[in-house]
């Protein structure tokens, strides 16, 4: 059985679109027993995270240092180098989740131990910032021929043909587990929407935002448009899940002026709080595959989702359920928002009572065919340096 180690800039409990992705994806493998994932590496960001431990059964270990900024990933990576190198006979294969300095560390040692390494561009656009110099673009060139690049969808696929054509990649998108019982998440949603009934009154609307509070994610358009918005007469409700703890780009607001702000904070189960909304948005400047938007599209929910190229192509595939709006524009979003309502007025969940609706995603979102193609990709040995 193919041995393959996690390398992640950060992982739970810190919750980002990779480090969830890399732990439903854990689990899969958990369940089929396809693949021996023999360990998770990490930083650890915060000196109140266990420099080991078990999450999902597989050992976690973190290495230093602590905190943010440029330097510290940099000291994270050649401590990272060492660390590959040094237990290279524990495993076979190195899958690391982010591309940038991480993944070309990886490739560093994928290329001197003649091991197989996949780097997955969480981001669109990674790619083409690793060529901002010509020493990192020699250096990024030289490395892409010793692995395999995933791209989670076709404009991060020509990314990488555009910059590194002579890289190995494939296209293999972020997934879901369409398994889900939602019978305990539909009994917290009804407690949810309960609750934020009695703070905000009867007639109200429910958007859910789900993210990081960061400048890319698009949470400052949604602070620009929000204030004391209505629509039919009712109040429009923000509630924003995430928080900006440990980003190094991270903004902070005062929200205590809004209100009609709801700040519940990081979150490990998210779908109570989506299907207890009556709108999804996410303002996002960049992405690879936003997890948010599939969980929020297995619930049935509509996504009102900024115009950038991997929410076109969701909102190709799910017409219904997708509707863009100019990214950045803060006013477009607000009239995005004013006019779905208005034109469905029916949207509001009366107070006692929450409704899921059916999951609407396509099959190839389906966390088990995701985990099938990448024991596939472990097992093929063409790409090994």
């Amino acid at each position: 059985m193919t041995k393959v180690i996690m390398v992640l800039p950060r992982y739970l409990p810190i919750i980002g679109g990779a480090e969830v992705q890399c732990s439903r994806l854990i689990r899969e493998f958990n369940k089929t027993g396809k693949v021996n994932i023999v360990s998770i590496v990490t930083r650890r960001v915060s000196n109140t995270l266990e420099k080991k431990e078990y999450i999902d059964n597989i050992p976690v270990t973190r290495i230093p240092p602590s905190g943010t900024g440029m330097l510290v990933e940099y000291i994270f990576c050649l401590l990272l180098i060492f660390y590959l190198l040094l237990n290279h006979k524990k495993y076979d294969v190195i899958h690391c989740h982010a591309s940038s300095i991480f993944g070309l560390s990886c490739s560093l040692v994928g290329f001197l131990l003649k091991k197989k390494v996949i780097i997955k561009i969480s981001t669109n656009g990674e790619i083409g910032s690793m060529q901002s110099s010509s020493i990192k673009r020699c250096i990024s060139r030289f490395l892409s021929k010793y692995c395999t690049y995933i791209a989670l969808n076709s404009e991060g696929y020509s990314e990488v043909n555009c910059y590194l054509s002579k890289a190995h990649k494939c296209i293999i998108p972020n997934g879901i587990d369409f398994n889900i019982n939602h019978e305990k998440n539909l009994e917290l949603a009804t407690v949810i929407r309960k609750k934020l009934h009695n703070m905000y009154g009867e007639d109200i609307y429910i958007c859910v935002f789900v993210g990081r509070f960061v400048t890319r994610k698009g949470i400052r358009e949604i602070y620009e448009c929000g204030a004391d918005l209505t629509a039919n007469g009712k109040k429009i409700i923000f509630v924003l899940i995430g928080d900006s703890e440990l980003q190094r780009d991270a903004i902070n607001f005062e929200y205590d002026h809004l209100h009609n702000f709801y700040i519940a904070g990081r979150k490990k189960n998210v779908f109570p709080y989506l299907i207890a909304g009556d709108l999804f948005i996410s303002p996002s400047h960049k992405e690879g595959l936003p997890n948010t938007v599939l969980e929020a599209l297995s619930v049935g929910k509509v996504c009102i989702l900024s115009d950038i190229l991997p929410h076109q192509e969701i909102a190709y595939e799910h017409p219904k359920n997708v509707i863009l709006f100019k990214t950045g524009d803060a006013q477009e979003l607000k009239q995005t928002i004013i006019n779905y309502l208005e034109l469905n007025p029916h949207k509001s969940s009366l107070h006692s009572y929450v409704q899921i609706e059916d999951n609407v995603l396509l099959d190839k979102y389906s966390i088990s065919c995701i985990a099938e193609q990448y024991c596939l990709l472990y097992k093929d040995k063409s790409n090994a340096s």
